[in-house]
């Protein structure tokens, strides 16, 4: 048999011991299948790969670079993991193995879910991801980073708050009230809502609904007989 026509294995430094023993390794030296200087570079292969493991430390250590990706600390398998109670490997505290390696999780925060695949948390709702946050339904994201709750109007990149609306300059503003007259457009009268007497009046950015006690020509919210409608 010649020597390319041998198994891959033995070929291999690292597994003469399991695929071929040194009374194999003569035979193929006795018969010509293996070279004397193949024969003694695999011995020798075989002879080192046995003292170094002999040595502590040494049979733990990987190579960089071959058998996947570097073990954890103190003789631990996966990166990240360390020896715990009872000398068993583990990850640290707060910290899940996913992918063979020790990465933040499982618990994620609001509206996320720890996905086991790319081994981060990731929010339950692809859609709701604003900017490195996830929105709950109800509250939209604004400028790409903060989520407005339902009750405020996104503007440019801010939230309004509950009672203002968005200019057109994209700027949050308290509406303007409607005077006396837009409301009597609008078909609404206080005498039509309070009763006989009740007339509108602009004092203080706000519209007032004053009764006949009210001094005539006086309006406000210290005055006497008037009740605030709409404020400015």
């Amino acid at each position: 048999m010649a020597a390319e026509d041998l198994p891959r294995q033995a070929h291999n430094p690292e597994d003469i011991t399991e695929e071929h023993s040194f009374d194999e390794l003569a035979r193929g030296l006795a018969n010509g299948t293996v070279s004397r200087r193949r024969a003694l570079r695999l011995l020798g292969g075989a002879l080192l790969g046995g003292v170094l493991a002999s040595i502590p430390g040494v049979a733990l250590a990987q190579p960089e670079g071959r058998g996947g990706p570097p073990g954890g600390s103190q003789g631990c398998p996966y990166p990240g993991q360390i020896r715990v109670f009872g000398g068993r490997c583990d990850c640290p505290s707060g910290q899940v193995l996913c992918n063979n390696a020790c990465v933040n999780g499982p618990f994620c925060g609001e509206n996320e879910h720890f996905n086991s695949t790319t081994c981060r948390c990731e929010c339950i709702d692809p859609e709701a991801l604003c900017g490195d946050i996830c929105c709950p339904t109800e509250a939209p994201c604004c400028g790409g980073a903060v989520c407005c709750p339902s009750a405020q109007v996104c503007c440019g990149d801010a939230c309004c708050a509950p009672g203002e609306e968005c200019n057109a300059e994209g700027q949050c503003v308290t509406p303007a009230s409607p005077t006396c007259a837009e409301l009597q457009d609008m078909g609404f009268t206080c005498e039509g809502f309070f009763g006989p007497g009740y007339s509108c009046c602009e004092a203080e950015r706000a519209i007032f609904c004053c009764g006949p006690e009210a001094p005539v020509g006086q309006c406000g919210s210290s005055v006497s007989g008037c009740v605030p409608l709409v404020s400015g």
